[in-house]
């Protein structure tokens, strides 16, 4: 089953799931659009989340979330796991 990511974070968020969220493993494939705002409102959200596990991130998605992170970290995490997909080497790119 596929779903938008805004509009799943938004469903957790009307379950109240973030008032009790302590663990999270979030995978996807396809590069995700406005990833960094609307999954970094959700995990501000988290007041309790302390592990966190990102898997099958596109290269490109993780330099914005990076940069979101620097000004708006999660207090509560204590571990985050991240699995980088798709990265290309410069001399790849230029062939």
């Amino acid at each position: 089953m596929r779903i938008e990511n805004d509009v799943l974070f938004d469903h957790l968020l009307a379950c109240k799931i973030n008032d009790h969220l302590i663990a999270l493993r979030l995978e996807w494939i396809l590069p995700i659009q406005d990833l960094d705002f609307t999954f970094i409102s959700f995990l501000q959200s988290c007041k309790k989340l302390k592990y966190l596990e990102l898997f099958n991130i596109p290269a490109g998605d993780i330099d914005p979330l990076m940069e979101s992170w620097l000004e708006n970290r999660p207090e509560s995490l204590k571990k985050v796991v991240i699995d980088i997909s798709d990265i290309q080497d410069e001399d790849d790119s230029q062939a």
